[in-house]
């Protein structure tokens, strides 16, 4: 009776490892700190193997993405000010332009040669400088760039 009640009780803190192992692998950690801006799952979904379960926003200042028309492009440099307006708010807020992709974004077919080649768009994300609590901007907001 005492050797079964000992390998009951070794099984039992084998299965607490287990469980302890286990847990730690469903446990969602952040690599750095951030804001959570979407869950693409809802309780009881499956996400598929090396899906996203949290969108995050992190980094210390906010930025706008912004399409360069190609025409554009040449005049834009990495590093020039620019103000960014917000919809709804009368102040333009100071930034600068923090890169510029190299490669086009939107690229038909029949716009790389002659007069066509002014449909190119180059993505530029355009960092904000001043010190803006990033809850009061939230992620998709329509803004307009000038430089």
């Amino acid at each position: 009776d005492i050797a079964q009640g000992q390998a009951a009780a070794d099984a039992a803190q084998a299965q607490q490892v287990v469980q302890g192992v286990n847990l730690q692998k469903l446990q969602l950690r952040a690599p750095r700190d951030g804001v959570v801006d979407a869950l693409p799952y809802r309780q009881g979904d499956q996400a598929p193997v090396g899906a996203p379960l949290a969108v995050m926003l992190v980094g210390e200042r906010p930025y706008a993405r912004v399409y360069l028309p190609q025409p554009l492009r040449l005049q834009i440099k990495v590093g020039q000010a620019a103000q960014v307006h917000l919809e709804g708010q009368v102040a333009a807020l100071k930034g600068h332009v923090r890169s510029i992709r190299s490669e086009p974004s939107f690229t038909p077919y029949y716009a790389l040669t002659g007069d066509d080649v002014a449909r190119l768009s180059y993505l530029a994300e355009i960092e904000v400088d001043e010190a803006t609590d990033m809850q009061k901007l939230p992620a998709g907001l329509p803004v307009r760039v000038s430089f």
